[in-house]
């Protein structure tokens, strides 16, 4: 369904008032109502430090969450697989919110999929 940037993504500043003010994310996704969904990724940041993916809408300035998971990143790499239930048929956003308010990081994000899991 989606495959995302790879690598290191440099120093993410500290002191941001909201985590969503940073974010490594892709749009327009379509998504079927009560399908299940896998995310998975390999992750880790220089510091330890908790991010958040989500699955959203932004409408007439609203954000809207669909999904929400928070992570919780070390200094080792790490891979995730992470399930992915998505209610309400239509085009959504995939993102990681990667802003925080303690000292900057570099977060480094490999092998990012979000695929459709087959129906048995």
């Amino acid at each position: 369904m989606a495959e995302g940037p790879t690598g290191g993504f440099g120093d993410l500043p500290g002191g941001i008032v909201n985590p969503w003010d940073r974010q490594v994310s892709h749009g327009d996704l379509s998504f079927t109502d009560k399908k299940l969904y896998k995310l998975s990724f390999d992750a880790r940041a220089t510091r330890n430090v908790t991010i958040a993916a989500t699955v959203n809408t932004f409408t007439d300035g609203q954000y809207i969450p669909r999904w929400e998971r928070p992570i919780t990143l070390t200094t080792g790499m790490r891979h995730f697989e992470l399930p992915v239930a998505v209610y309400g048929t239509g085009t959504r956003t995939f993102s990681f919110n990667v802003g925080t308010y303690d000292v900057s990081y570099t977060l480094h994000l490999d092998n990012v999929s979000l695929t459709p899991v087959p129906e048995s």
